[in-house]
């Protein structure tokens, strides 16, 4: 079997939770005998023949995972991995990154 993983644009130079789940998980499939390629929903060229699934990590930005959803049509599975920024940096109060934060949307936040 050979899956196709899809995170988030920023997934290796923004590390996170989600990295760590991304690696491990595309580890611990390898392990077991399944080929797993990891890919960034920023990639408009994937080639997606030879896959048998696709696992979409991270739904922050549902509009990146429809696109490849549309264009593979292929099986797919979502490790739904969210963080509502605005929560955390309300109950993380450190002053000049609220205010920073607070200048924009909560979808942008995570740029910052």
């Amino acid at each position: 079997m050979r899956v196709l993983f899809i995170s988030r644009a920023t997934l290796f130079s923004g590390n996170g939770g989600d990295t760590v789940q991304v690696k491990n998980t595309a580890l611990f499939l390898q392990q077991a005998g399944i080929d797993v390629v990891i890919e960034l929903c920023n990639n408009k060229q994937i080639d997606y023949s030879g896959f048998d699934l696709v696992h979409y990590f991270n739904i922050i930005r549902p509009s990146d995972i429809i696109y490849h959803i549309d264009k593979s049509k292929l099986p797919y599975v979502v490790s739904s991995i969210y963080l509502e920024y605005k929560d955390q940096t309300r109950n993380d109060k450190r002053g000049l990154k609220d205010r920073i934060l607070a200048l924009f949307d909560k979808h942008t936040q995570e740029y910052i």
